[in-house]
Formats: structure tokens, sequence, C-alpha cells
């Protein structure tokens, strides 16, 4: 699910909450805030994770 865009676009996975959890961020694509995206991991930095459209 993508919450928000900063730069990169902001979401988190199917079981996590965005307050408390790791986040994804993805740099690439024309999401829609809201909207829930396949996505393959890429890269981590510390807990949060970096992603691609798949």
């Amino acid at each position: 699910l993508i919450h928000s865009q900063n730069g990169y676009y902001i979401g988190h996975t199917e079981f996590t909450a965005p307050e408390i959890d790791n986040q994804v961020l993805i740099d690439i694509g024309n999401l829609k805030i809201g909207d829930f995206y396949n996505l393959k991991i890429t890269n981590t930095k510390g807990c949060d994770l970096y992603g691609n459209m798949v």
C-alpha cells in the first residue's frame, strides 16, 4: 500500500503498520497513493526495504 511520496514513494507490506514497522521505498514508477502494487525488493538499509515495480 502506497501511503505517501517525498522523493521516494513510501509504502508498507501487507502485514505491517506504517506507524511502527519498516517502510518500503520505491523510486521508480507512476504510483497512486492508496493503491496496492507488486514489487521486487532490491535492497535493504536498516529496517527499510527498497523495491522496484514487477
